[in-house]
């Protein structure tokens, strides 16, 4: 007889695969509770959960979402270089580049050179705020707000040769409209920190209306609070941020909206409290052309008169109309033939308006993109007496800016810049820093290493070009602000390391607000 044997085990697939997840799991686990191993942490708490936010629908892509709670936001699940991991690749310029765009920015009469005085004050205010200081002595060495959050911030705006201009304008604020357009990204977008600080002006100065809005609102590009929208029919909207726009032609807001025939827009212009705002004048900007179709538009008031004859080839058309006050809604729609829209124009009697014209994930380099007289016939019909332009946050992950020199980067935020000031060089001009940004270094949330060098880059394009400057980064804390207003209960950060919830956004808009109050009552305490 056979000597019989017994059985051989055979282990299970599934087995052995959920011992080698085990095994992972402890390995990495470790570093939480194994002393002197927590900076290789994989994972921050308060940050999506590594793996499963890649299983998420979007697959980790950036997405862009609106809701009451956030606002217009734009997030992605690595937390990487550029809004929501998407950014524009631009080559950085060589030294013979960046010299050539300075010297024709030089050469247009903008950048006029500060004298020896103004400089020694500028290093002053430097030195006041912390500037030159470490990240721990420069916040010892400033006040903190008075919103639970967030350093005193102020203007640094040396003779106030950035924002004198917007400063005398003010003082006609009671009998005409004021007009301050604000260039930026989704942190613009999302009209948080420009509603704060909108609200703000129009309560000291008078509510001039909404002003400009961007080509029918497509909430994938700008939302604002000071209007609502409903539109029905076909539209197809493109901003700078995808590029395509026939004749590159994005109107001033940087979206172009097309609608079909039968397309149709009805805006409201809303107050503070949400209440109807008394318009007096308002403007519809369109694009006329040989294939164009008919616009009509009213307003409670009648339809509207006046409307600018068609053209036989693309042109940027301006229809405008003055009211008696009665109505707070425009309505208007398409017929006959697709129109491109680039926005319009809702104002009152007089005051101050503060025009939110961001657009999601957008960089500094898209203003390039505009045909230049296009631009130039844009801002010289809206003629703005105050520039503002906070951008800078999609610049993070461009090559070279890690190494800590600003010089190459000066050279491609002085392109766009110089795109929108150039028509209106008589316009007062604020720069904007972007907010820290965060990422994930060994467990640890950490600013962004090219964040400080954007910084230093536009304080001193700022002073080069006679602009206002104000530091955001350093309002939010400086280095490292990030990952405490991310930790604040409730959060005032989001865990994509790149935007601040509402409440966040109002804390800035409050400082910006502040910093613009107090930089005005000593101008004119000044005399001037």
């Amino acid at each position: 007889m056979s000597e019989l044997q017994a059985p051989v085990a055979v282990r299970s697939p599934l087995w052995m695969i959920a011992r080698l997840l085990l095994g992972a799991g402890v390995a990495v686990s470790a570093a939480w509770w194994v002393p002197g191993l927590q900076d290789y942490q994989a994972w921050a708490p308060g940050e999506g959960v590594p793996v499963l936010r890649r299983l998420l629908p979007g697959g980790g892509a950036a997405s862009v979402v609106e809701d009451a709670r956030t606002g217009l936001v734009t997030s992605s699940g690595d937390g990487g270089e550029g809004e929501g991991g998407v950014f524009e690749p631009v080559a950085v310029l060589s030294a013979e580049e960046a010299a050539a765009v300075v010297a024709e920015a030089t050469a247009t009469g903008n950048a006029e050179p500060f004298s020896e005085a103004a400089k020694a004050e500028e290093a002053a205010t430097l030195a006041r705020v912390g500037g030159a200081l470490s990240a721990d002595a420069a916040r010892a060495a400033r006040q903190p707000s008075s919103y639970g959050m967030g350093f005193v911030q102020p203007i640094e705006d040396p003779g106030h040769r950035g924002l004198g201009a917007w400063y005398r304008a003010l003082a006609s604020a009671p009998v005409r409209v004021v007009r301050a357009l604000h260039f930026g990204d989704s942190t613009i977008a999302a009209d948080g920190i420009a509603r704060t600080v909108r609200a703000r002006l129009q309560a000291k100065f008078g509510a001039g209306g909404p002003g400009f809005v961007s080509a029918a609102m497509d909430p994938r590009w700008n939302k604002r609070y000071d209007v609502t929208v409903r539109r029905g029919g076909s539209w197809d909207t493109t901003s700078l941020l995808e590029g395509g726009a026939a004749g590159n032609r994005y109107g001033l807001g940087g979206t172009v909206a097309v609608g079909d025939p039968g397309a149709n827009v009805v805006i409201d212009a809303l107050d503070g409290a949400g209440g109807p705002v008394p318009l007096r004048h308002v403007e519809l900007w369109y694009q006329g052309g040989s294939t164009a179709g008919t616009v009509s538009a009213k307003t409670s008031e009648g339809p509207l008169g006046g409307r600018p004859e068609g053209a036989s080839s693309r042109t940027d058309l301006f229809w405008e109309a003055d009211l008696n006050g009665s109505a707070s809604r425009l309505s208007y729609s398409v017929s006959g033939g697709p129109v491109p829209f680039y926005g319009v124009v809702l104002e009152g009697a007089a005051g101050v308006t503060w025009e939110a014209l961001g657009i999601t994930a957008v960089g500094s380099g898209a203003y390039g993109r505009q045909d230049a007289a296009h631009l130039r016939e844009q801002l010289t019909h809206r003629r703005p007496d105050l520039i503002v332009m906070m951008l800078g946050g999609n610049d993070a992950g461009l090559r070279g800016l890690a190494s800590g020199d600003p010089t190459a980067y000066k050279a491609y935020y002085l392109a766009g810049l110089q795109r929108i000031r150039a028509p209106i060089p008589e316009a007062s001009c604020l720069l904007i820093t972007p907010l820290d940004q965060g990422v994930r270094r060994a467990g640890k949330v950490q600013t962004k290493p090219a964040i400080p060098t954007i910084v230093e880059a536009q304080r001193q394009l700022a002073a080069e070009q006679g602009c206002a400057f104000w530091s955001a980064f350093d309002a939010m804390g400086g280095n490292g602000s990030f990952q405490e207003w991310m930790g604040h209960k409730p959060p005032l950060a989001w865990t994509d390391l790149m935007h601040l919830s509402t409440a966040g956004q109002e804390i800035i808009g409050n400082l910006l607000a502040d910093a613009l109050v107090e930089d005005y009552a000593a101008y004119t305490g000044a005399g001037r």
